[in-house]
């Protein structure tokens, strides 16, 4: 023991938003805290979300907007979430029912978080090698002792760093990771002169049966090698979720009736109603399916679909089970030690749900810490 550190109450792994609240909320409490992280400065990831705005949390928090029904007893304590942003001293708008600072600037949320530290031990750019307990003490590369450890670091999705073994080398598990919220790749036979284009569309998930299994209204981008934009984002999460084989559907003209595009087609060239490079897409795949204008106007089609590179995903889908922890999120198999945020296997759709549970999972543990 003698090379090692002094010995902190709380040492959190991660200085992302799940990690800076948890920091936050232990110093107010009274606790000594260091926290760790291995990028060269804290909260890179909450600069990147909602395009840069923050988006923060929803008007509309429920279970079925998670991947497992088991955050249903966690989301019992969400009012806390907006107590937290009042203690912050962070005021916030509701735009679409969506949360985000009035500022709509993600570097407000992030300069408050880092001056509501204070003088919270922090280290950066500093990757944790080795993390093993002995007795009551957790000791961290043979430096730095603990009396209890949180776990905060996320996953490797937007160029984050994967750090899931530090909870299995204590006998945890961990499901299969998947990107999430993330664009998709497709075969671009029909969509190579679309790359940077937009449109406000409505997307459905078709499965092998024919079957629709999602849809999403929204804006889509279109990318060199297949889609993106919220409505893309919105049916990855359903594809990180289910494996199978799907196709998408795309209505370019989500508020017409196919009556009124095949009436309007009759009297009109296709010219008139969508953008020509989208139009001569349509052209294109309707001459190749033999079909009228109108059906693929309503009904263009991409297929082989594949989630895209991790890097570009929001989160990931996948984790540490949640079953593997008690109703204060500390671990079933070693006592002291918490998770937090994303390296659970706990994943929301787009719309501020993934940012609202790093805040909620940071604030339970907090809170008996």
């Amino acid at each position: 023991m003698e090379n090692r550190k002094e010995e902190y109450d709380l040492i959190v792994i991660g200085g992302g938003a799940s990690g800076l609240t948890l920091g936050i909320i232990a110093k107010n409490r009274g606790k000594k805290v260091l926290v760790l992280e291995a990028n060269e400065r804290v909260g890179k990831k909450i600069l990147a979300t909602g395009n840069g705005k923050c988006n923060l949390s929803n008007a509309h928090i429920d279970k079925c907007n998670y991947n497992t029904e088991l955050v249903e007893q966690f989301l019992l304590q969400q009012s806390k979430v907006c107590e937290y942003f009042d203690m912050l001293g962070l005021k916030t708008k509701l735009v679409d029912d969506r949360y985000y600072p009035y500022s709509e600037s993600a570097k407000t949320v992030l300069n408050l978080l880092r001056d509501r530290l204070g003088n919270v031990h922090m280290l950066t750019d500093y990757r944790v090698n080795t993390l093993v307990k002995e007795k009551d003490l957790f000791i961290i590369n043979k430096q730095y002792t603990a009396k209890k450890i949180a776990i905060c670091t996320g996953s490797n999705a937007n160029f984050g760093i994967n750090s899931h073994n530090l909870l299995t080398n204590f006998g945890h598990s961990i499901t299969k990771l998947y990107p999430s919220l993330v664009p998709l790749e497709t075969d671009t036979t029909f969509i190579k002169k679309l790359n940077g284009l937009r449109a406000k569309v409505r997307v459905n998930l078709i499965d092998n049966s024919n079957n629709i299994v999602d849809t999403q209204l929204g804006e889509i981008l279109f990318r060199t090698n297949g889609v993106s934009g919220i409505a893309i984002f919105m049916i990855s999460s359903y594809l990180a979720r289910n494996n199978g084989s799907y196709r998408l559907s795309i209505d370019f003209a989500p508020d017409l009736s196919v009556e009124d595009v095949n009436e309007f087609l009759n009297n009109n060239t296709i010219f008139g109603l969508l953008n020509s490079e989208i139009a001569d897409s349509v052209v294109m795949q309707a001459s190749s399916r033999n079909v009228d204008l109108c059906e693929v106007v309503k009904d263009f089609q991409l297929k082989d679909l594949k989630l895209g590179d991790i890097r570009n995903a929001q989160v990931v889908s996948g984790g540490v089970p949640l079953e593997e922890f008690d109703e204060n999120l500390e671990s079933k198999k070693c006592a002291s030690l918490f998770a937090c945020g994303e390296v659970l296997d706990v994943d929301g759709d787009c719309g501020g749900y993934n940012l609202n549970w790093a805040f909620l999972s940071a604030i339970i543990v907090g809170n008996i810490i």
